[in-house]
């Protein structure tokens, strides 16, 4: 069950990553090279948004005042850096939203896999089948 659903999901990635391109090159007038600077934009920032709250999660957890404290100004900072590559590019954020959210979902999974010792569940693998096919959609729109 799990293996079909990864498959599934690696399936549904690769058809989203054409359809975004296909929509960006036809919608935006945009080249094979501004596409791939557009998803790696929301790819760092997606990283970026999950490592913040992953170090804001370990400060909460920290046991010791030096290392929450820490782990806070690293939170903060990392999440500054987010909205900061979210927000300065001059791109319609809320036609990019739907893509943005996939990669969200994906990243902050495998940030929760590596970091916190969380494996998805079929449940959330299957929850992330439907996010996937919303940004699908949404990049069609």
């Amino acid at each position: 069950m799990a293996s079909q659903t990864r498959r599934e999901i690696a399936t549904s990635l690769t058809s989203l990553f054409l359809a975004l391109r296909r929509t960006f090159t036809s919608s935006f007038r945009m080249d094979i090279k501004q596409t791939n600077v557009t998803l790696a934009l929301l790819l760092t920032a997606a990283l970026l948004e999950a490592a913040g709250d992953a170090a804001v999660r370990l400060g909460l957890h920290a046991s010791n005042t030096l290392t929450r404290t820490a782990m806070f100004v690293i939170g903060a900072g990392v999440l500054f850096a987010y909205a900061y590559v979210v927000n300065a590019p001059p791109w319609d954020f809320g036609r990019l939203l739907g893509v943005y959210v996939v990669f969200f979902f994906v990243v902050a999974q495998i940030v929760s896999w590596i970091i916190f010792h969380q494996r998805p569940s079929n449940t959330v693998l299957i929850g992330g089948a439907f996010i996937i096919t919303g940004g699908i959609i949404i990049s069609y729109a």
